[in-house]
C-alpha cells in the first residue's frame, strides 16, 4: 500500500514573522490533518510532520523523510515558506528520486506556473481543497495510472506546464471524515 507522509516544512518564527517574531505563534496543520482524514480511510499508511512546531531544520526534517521511505510526500506551502519547501523538494528528489513529490496550499494554488517553473522537483502541484485531489492522486499512483485525468492538477510534462481542469468545491463538508489527528504527532 503505498504511504504517505504530510509534511509543514521548516520555518523559523523570524522567516515567517519577521521583526514581530517574538508575538508570533504557531497553529497546528489544520490543512494536513484535514488531508490525512482522508487518506487514512481509504487506508494508506500516512505520518504527519510539523517541521515548525518541532523546531526542525531542513537536515533534520529530511532524515525524518528518509528514516520513513515514503512512496509520496505532500508538502503544505504559504508563500513565506515557498523557499524552504522548494528546497526540501530538491532534496528529497535528490536522496529518493522514486518519491513522487504532491505541493498544496495557498502558494502553489495561486502561482503554480512560478512554483514549478522554480522548483521543478515538484512532481504535482494540488489546485485548492486537496482532499479529493489526494485521494484521486493515492489511487492513481497504486494502480500506475496516469494523473492528466485527476482535476485540480498542475505539472510538468514535455517541458511545458499542464493543467488539468479545476476541481469543484466540497460542497458538503459533512461528508468528510473527521480530522486525524492522531497522525499529528
Amino acid at each position: 500500500m503505498t504511504s504517505l507522509f504530510l509534511i509543514n516544512p521548516p520555518l523559523s518564527k523570524k522567516e515567517e514573522y519577521g521583526d514581530l517574531s517574538a508575538a508570533g505563534s504557531s497553529a497546528p496543520p489544520l490543512g494536513l490533518v484535514a488531508l490525512a482524514s482522508v487518506s487514512v480511510s481509504e487506508g494508506y499508511p500516512t505520518t504527519i510532520l510539523d517541521a515548525p512546531t518541532a523546531g526542525l531544520d531542513l537536515e533534520s526534517t529530511m532524515a525524518r523523510i528518509i528514516a520513513a521511505r515514503p512512496d509520496v510526500v505532500g508538502i503544505t506551502i504559504t508563500a513565506p515558506q515557498y523557499q524552504g519547501a522548494a528546497a526540501l523538494a530538491g532534496l528529497i528528489k535528490e536522496r529518493l528520486p522514486e518519491t513522487l513529490v504532491i505541493a498544496g496550499g495557498s502558494h502553489p494554488t495561486w502561482v503554480p506556473e512560478e512554483s514549478l517553473l522554480q522548483c521543478p522537483a515538484m512532481d504535482l502541484l494540488v489546485l485548492g481543497e486537496g482532499e479529493e485531489t489526494l485521494r484521486d492522486v493515492l489511487a492513481a499512483r497504486e494502480a500506475g495510472r496516469e494523473f492528466h485525468d485527476i482535476p485540480g492538477l498542475a505539472f510538468l510534462g514535455n517541458g511545458h506546464i499542464i493543467k488539468t481542469r479545476p476541481r469543484p468545491m466540497i460542497e458538503d463538508l459533512d461528508s468528510l471524515p473527521f480530522p486525524a489527528w492522531d497522525v499529528l504527532e
